[in-house]
């Protein structure tokens, strides 16, 4: 078995890969309540004007594809090596091991075997920015690998933590893992998870072995939120309400 070797630098470009097939994770118990009531009213007042009706969209919260990583921290990403002892941390992708279907470079971030020392675990993390979730956060991205047809066996694994921490601790078990045989060119990824808060999502690069490891690249990575309601929808949920409760006053007074 031969690894990848690493240089220093790798020139931009830009994504051209193509989906492949697509996993889901859909994880956390969802927030019934406050959708069911909205529903509810929505459907009371949808006669009197469906036009004045703003349904709840989801917006872009997260969109990083990786062509500049000078801007990473700045923008709320972190990076923890939890390797012991831990060594590289996530860098720019090693085109050379990775292509896209045309077998141009691009840009996109990677880890490897570099990350642990000898005889030790790779655990290596990389967080995206503190978003809102507003009831449901979507996340997609690429992940890629060679490490399959080299004989490895890398990991990579989706966690999710509540708040606004980065601290590995906070990160709740594996959302969704993704073997070498799924990474063998670019495929698509998605997870969701729902509640209210704040919130960030996780990949670690896992292998227990290091010397069944050989590199991960991920790319494209995008968070989309719940939109929040805008004032006048609120507006029409409480008008709907009021609406089913003069209904039903009305019923018990005939009845």
């Amino acid at each position: 078995m031969n690894r990848m070797t690493h240089p220093t630098t790798m020139p931009s470009g830009n994504c051209g890969h193509q989906p492949g097939s697509s996993m889901k994770a859909d994880t956390m118990k969802p927030f019934k309540t406050l959708f069911a009531v909205a529903a509810f009213a929505l459907a009371a007042t949808a006669h009197a004007d469906s036009s004045s009706v703003s349904v709840p969209v989801m917006q872009n919260a997260v969109n990083e594809g990786f062509g500049d990583l000078s801007v990473l921290a700045g923008n709320g990403w972190a990076m923890s090596n939890q390797s012991a002892p831990g060594s590289e941390s996530w860098a720019a992708g090693y085109a050379e091991a990775i292509h896209d279907a045309s077998g141009t470079p691009e840009s996109f971030i990677g880890s490897s075997y570099a990350s642990a020392g000898a005889a030790t675990m790779v655990d290596n993390w990389l967080i995206t920015p503190e978003f809102t979730l507003n009831g449901h956060a979507h996340l997609s991205f690429y992940a890629n690998s060679p490490s399959v047809a080299d004989g490895f066996a890398d990991n990579l694994d989706v966690a999710f933590s509540a708040g606004s921490g980065t601290a590995i601790a906070g990160f709740g078990p594996s959302l969704l893992t993704v073997g070498a045989a799924g990474m063998n060119g670019w495929t698509q990824y998605d997870v969701d998870v729902y509640g209210s808060g704040t919130g960030r999502f996780a990949f670690r690069y896992n292998v227990a072995d290091v010397n069944q490891a050989d590199y991960v690249g991920i790319d494209s990575v995008n968070v989309d939120v719940a939109a929040v309601p805008e004032p006048a929808s609120y507006a029409m949920m409480g008008l709907g309400l009021a609406v089913l409760g003069l209904a039903r006053r009305r019923k018990q007074r005939a009845a």
